[in-house]
């Protein structure tokens, strides 16, 4: 933590460490998605026209490279109050258009056979659960990502005959409801970690402000005691 960041104000300096805490776990997170998009490209290879597919991972690959821009910047600690607040925008923001391309899948299920589809809804969940690791510093980017993948297949699922769907669907809600406590619960617990650490550097600053202090006072009694031995001795 450097000069800069203890500088801000107190709300403005958790924001600044929760978002350094998301960026830092960004390129995993980022690395894995394109994974599994690679997963989800050799699903639906075939089963939908080339041009959708090929428009859907460009949009997914744009949007992480979005999310990607900046990482040097902010996890170098080198910004202050309104650019925390601007980078928080943009990583929701960012979080949100990620969550929604990945959302647009299950308006591909139809192009799908059962099989496919069940793959999907595990590889969904896993896309979604996962983020609440990498995400969890700052809940309302995660929700923003989370939100849109699981209520759409939640959505899709419900709409469909059949009772392993409804199932699915309400698993999917269930689920959603989960990550919803575990992400809040994990974001609190970081918060106040964040908190303690930030207390504990302060307390640590003032000690080594009084420390310093000490010192200076200890070396100019020093001095005066020096003098005075001089005085005494001039006078015997």
């Amino acid at each position: 933590m450097n000069q800069i960041t203890r500088k801000l104000q107190p709300s403005a300096r958790i924001l600044a460490e929760q978002l350094r805490m998301s960026y830092r776990q960004l390129p995993a997170a980022l690395r894995l998605g394109m994974i599994l998009a690679a997963g989800m490209g050799w699903i639906f290879h075939g089963a939908i026209p080339d041009y959708i597919l090929f428009s859907w991972l460009a949009a997914l690959g744009f949007f992480s490279l979005i999310r990607y821009v900046g990482l040097r910047y902010i996890a170098s600690d080198q910004f202050g109050e309104k650019d925390a607040r601007r980078y928080a925008r943009r990583y929701t923001l960012t979080a949100f258009l990620l969550g929604s391309t990945w959302a647009s899948v299950a308006f591909l299920l139809p192009y799908t056979g059962t099989e496919e589809r069940i793959l999907i809804f595990v590889l969904l969940i896993s896309i979604a659960g996962g983020a609440l690791t990498t995400t969890a510093g700052y809940v309302i980017a995660f929700y923003s990502y989370a939100y849109p993948i699981m209520m759409a297949y939640a959505a899709h699922a419900f709409l469909l005959e059949g009772t392993i769907w409804k199932l699915l669907g309400l698993l999917a809600v269930i689920y959603t409801l989960y990550m919803t406590m575990a992400a809040w619960k994990l974001y609190i617990s970081l918060q106040e970690t964040i908190i303690l650490r930030f207390n504990s550097q302060e307390t640590a600053d003032k000690l080594e402000s009084v420390r310093q202090e000490l010192n200076i006072e200890l070396t100019s009694r020093k001095k005066t005691e020096s003098k005075l031995n001089k005085v005494m001795s001039e006078l015997e």
